[in-house]
């Protein structure tokens, strides 16, 4: 009876809650929990005018304390008296926007005796945050005079001058961290015996340098990052004069401080949009020094083929000197046997699917098919004819015809003053056959006569001075050591023809595109005319 008189009175104390004040409710105590589980259950379930619980001071204090050790300090409290504390005031003075007190705090810092490269770093960094560029820059003067820069705080100094087009400052920063940060010894030019020129080891494939130049961190940081990051604030600002110098010194030290694959594809695009067909040369130089693989980035194998190739379309074909342009534009010629992949290394090349037309049909193309690249420059860099010949050695086509064609070549190698570079496509798969033989024949000899008539007669017109190449076509289809016997193969046919021993042998692909990086690292005399061909 009693327990029921309980459960009733339990009852009747839930039903009448929602009418009795709240003050005077009947408070039960909580379980033992925790300080701060309890405060949120009196907030809940009783009045205001409760009494605190004895563990309020405690949790108070704890949150108190708590806030003290990550609250920065007071900007005019104490001053600090090690690197720690102006560390921490400068992030106060930045939080308050108070530009010229953070820069006080380096020479503070220095007249106080602590250690300034960390205070430095803290100060030009809160700078850069509150977009005071003038005042890092004045920064990184006072303290160069000191000692040199840290190397990230150099690089985020460079990118806030290059995004705020404070061109002319970064230069002459450029010039100051090249001053503090000279060659490292290990790529000092070293002169070889007997008083030749010195050579500087800059190749990528030294891992020894790059082990050795990683000791020296703005050098690598001024060459690697800063220079490019200049280079392409001037391609953007429309300068490309002033980018290729900074282009080609990036190039030169490429192997031992290397941009990121990334900047140099943004680079390559940036000079293509300049039109500044020496910047991309520049960076292709620096890929293959940095080790670039073309063939596993396809990205930076489009970029670079987009940045030299704008527009190409047909011209004419020629079936006799008569009939050829009449355009004064350097010329590349691709000639080599029926069948060998002419039109799709054409294609290949510039980046196209039906430039020169392809086909099953050995020997159709009967003509020199013109193609112009890039016409909306003028006759500047970059403005060049690709020449697709017929195929040679066809059987189909009758003798007449064939001895015709081969008159054709020989005069247009003798007398086209176009002319600077000849293709020899050769297939990887079954090397050279008699019709190779006999072209590599008649280009030693036409060679010889050309120098010749150059040298008797400077004044006289007529052909010029042209490269020659051998192109191994289908080579997606042999590995390392069948590449490697077709291109002795090739060494010992050109030997025997008589031509020099200098000739490249550059591997193709054109269903891998393999060997597209190189067949436009031979295109340079004909894209840069007049400039000398660079040494590999």
């Amino acid at each position: 009876m009693l327990a029921l008189s309980s459960r009733l009175a339990l009852v009747s104390a839930a039903l009448l809650a929602p009418h009795v004040p709240h003050a005077c409710r009947l408070r039960v105590p909580p379980p033992l929990l925790s300080a701060g589980r309890r405060a949120v259950r009196r907030q809940r379930y009783t009045g205001r005018d409760a009494a605190p619980s004895p563990a309020e001071p405690l949790v108070a204090a704890a949150k108190a304390a708590a806030a003290a050790a990550v609250r920065p300090p007071a900007p005019d409290g104490p001053r600090p008296t090690d690197a720690a504390g102006f560390v921490a005031l400068a992030t106060t003075h930045q939080q308050l926007g108070q530009p010229r007190k953070t820069y006080s705090l380096y020479e503070e810092a220095v007249e106080a005796g602590v250690d300034s490269e960390p205070v430095f770093v803290a100060v030009t960094r809160a700078l850069l945050k509150l977009q005071r560029v003038d005042l890092a820059l004045e920064l990184h003067q006072a303290h160069g005079e000191r000692s040199p820069p840290d190397a990230s705080s150099a690089v985020a100094l460079m990118r806030a001058l290059c995004r705020s087009k404070r061109l002319d400052d970064a230069s002459e920063l450029l010039a100051s961290l090249e001053r503090l940060a000279p060659l490292p010894a290990v790529l000092q030019p070293t002169p070889p015996p007997g008083g030749a020129a010195p050579v500087a080891s800059h190749e990528g494939a030294d891992h020894r340098v790059e082990g050795e130049t990683a000791r020296y961190p703005l050098w690598r940081a001024v060459h690697s990052s800063m220079r490019p990051a200049l280079a392409l604030a001037r391609l953007r600002g429309d300068e490309p004069a002033a980018a290729l110098p900074l282009l080609d010194e990036m190039a030169d030290v490429a192997g031992a401080a290397a941009p990121s694959t990334a900047t140099l594809v943004e680079l390559t695009r940036a000079c293509g949009k300049a039109k500044c067909m020496g910047g991309v040369y520049a960076c292709l130089e620096a890929m293959r020094r940095a080790g670039v693989e073309f063939e596993e980035n396809h990205e930076a194998l489009q970029v670079l083929c987009d940045a030299l190739v704008h527009d190409v379309s047909f011209v004419k074909g020629g079936v006799s000197m008569d009939t050829l342009p009449a355009e004064w534009l350097p010329e590349a010629a691709f000639v080599g046997r029926s069948n060998v992949g002419k039109s799709s290394l054409v294609n290949m090349l510039l980046g196209r699917k039906a430039i020169a037309y392809t086909s099953k049909t050995p020997g159709k193309t009967q003509q020199y098919n013109y193609f112009v690249v890039n016409p909306q420059r003028d006759g500047g860099p970059g403005h060049f004819h690709l020449v697709d010949m017929p195929g040679l050695g066809f059987a189909r086509v009758p003798a007449a015809q064939r001895a015709a064609w081969r008159g054709f070549l020989r005069r247009y190698l003798v007398e086209r003053p176009q002319l600077r570079l000849l293709l020899h496509l050769v297939d990887g798969q079954v090397g050279p056959v008699a019709t190779d033989e006999a072209l590599m024949k008649m280009v030693a000899e036409a060679q010889a006569e050309v120098a010749e008539v150059a040298e008797a007669q400077p004044a006289a017109g007529g052909a010029g001075e042209w490269s020659y190449t051998i192109v191994l076509t289908k080579m997606d289809k042999r590995g390392g050591k069948g590449a490697a016997e077709s291109e002795r193969k090739v060494r010992r046919a050109l030997e025997k023809a008589g031509c020099r021993a200098d000739i490249r042998v550059v591997c193709t692909s054109a269903k891998s595109r393999l060997g597209r990086d190189d067949m436009w690292r031979v295109m340079r005399p004909v894209v840069l005319p007049g400039e000398a061909d660079e040494e590999e």
